[in-house]
């Protein structure tokens, strides 16, 4: 049986990663309705019945793929509501942390000078 819409993929059991390699490779094409330009961010999203079964897959996956490639566990991209940070923004910044920690702890296990780390 052949899907037509998004949604009838996801409940035949496909990924959004199935999607998004068919998407690239021609196999599939977007015929109309609302197409995003990146997948939604839960702290924006005021109520979870506004959210499609298709939004919720592609939340999940990006977050899951958001992990993988920071080395990040889901815990640590939680947001509160209305937040005004986007998860991408968090993760990037608990990478930069993360960065900056290991940089201080170089600096001070080789004691460089503090003219190093921090250059005037």
């Amino acid at each position: 049986m052949e899907a037509k819409t998004v949604g009838q993929s996801l409940a035949l059991g496909s990924y959004p990663i199935d999607w998004i390699y068919d998407y690239e490779h021609g196999f599939i094409k977007v015929l109309g309705g609302h197409i995003r330009e990146e997948p939604i961010d839960r702290s924006k999203v005021e109520h979870d019945w506004q959210l499609t079964d298709v939004d919720r897959a592609i939340m999940h996956w990006f977050m899951r793929e958001l992990c993988r490639r920071c080395n990040l566990e889901k815990w640590q991209l939680h947001l509160e509501k209305g937040c005004n940070e986007s998860v991408w923004m968090r993760a990037h910044r608990l990478v930069a942390n993360r960065t900056a920690g290991e940089i201080m702890a170089q600096a001070i296990y080789v004691d460089w000078p503090a003219s190093c780390i921090f250059p005037q």
